[in-house]
């Protein structure tokens, strides 16, 4: 078993009371929605990092050219994904983005909404229907 290391300040706890009162209003049948984790301090984001862990699904988009990547991370909460976008120009990868999501999480869904060109969500559909 890993120790918690509870170290972190008011940002953290902040994040976590929006992350908390997402859950509560999907668990009333409510929209879900995000925060962002792109301003915390390093401290706060390890503390965030822990509580929120790893659960079993994952998956990683790509635009076809690689230029736009996302890594999505299931939590050990149900219903509370890890979104991380990054940009690579020129061979440097950048972070553009990293919030928590919350609510049911569709794969084709955020295919289309998000990042993904047409011919690429068309793609991600085919594979995940296993055509």
């Amino acid at each position: 078993a890993s120790t918690l290391l509870l170290t972190g300040g008011d940002t953290a706890r902040a994040v976590l009371d929006q992350v908390l009162a997402l859950l509560d209003r999907t668990a009333e049948r409510g929209p879900g929605g995000q925060v962002s984790l792109t301003a915390l301090p390093a401290a706060d984001l390890r503390l965030v990092n822990q509580i929120m862990g790893e659960g079993e699904a994952s998956a990683l988009v790509r635009e076809e050219d690689g230029a736009l990547e996302v890594r999505i991370q299931e939590s050990v909460l149900a219903g509370v994904w890890r979104l991380i976008t990054f940009r690579t120009v020129d061979g440097e990868r950048t972070l553009i983005d990293d919030v928590i999501e919350v609510g049911p999480f569709l794969l084709c869904d955020f295919a289309e909404r998000r990042i993904l060109n047409q011919s690429t969500t068309r793609r991600v559909k085919r594979q995940l229907s296993g055509e």
